[in-house]
């Protein structure tokens, strides 16, 4: 994986940790000088109004450009899990399957590197 990193995250159901979560985050993806794709259940439950910040510090965008919800999977109403990706990584199909194999729908991204 010389191209690009992954950091799969599951960040915590407290808000306060979870940002200390996300700075720590942060530290890492800013040390990486490969593109970056940041994905997994972020536990935002304002969905991306809660990391607006940190996807624009860290140049970061949302595979789920409709931000779709994905949690709970039986009715889903907030958008949790994220795939996140940055400039030199190109989407090429996102979806989100609606199979209930969770509580979580299942994020699905193609992409290619620039």
């Amino acid at each position: 994986m010389d191209e690009f990193s992954v950091f799969l995250v599951h960040l915590s159901l407290k808000y306060r940790h979870r940002h200390l979560q996300m700075r720590t985050l942060y530290d890492l993806i800013e040390k990486t000088k490969k593109p970056v794709i940041v994905a997994g259940d972020f536990n935002t439950f304002w969905g991306e109004n809660e990391i607006y910040l940190f996807m624009r510090a860290a140049g970061l965008r949302s595979a789920n450009t409709e931000s779709l919800p994905s949690y709970p999977s039986r009715s889903p109403r907030k958008e949790l899990d994220f795939v996140l990706y940055q400039e030199g990584i190109r989407v090429t199909h996102f979806e989100m399957p609606q199979v209930r194999h969770s509580d979580h729908l299942p994020l699905i991204c193609d992409f290619e590197i620039d």
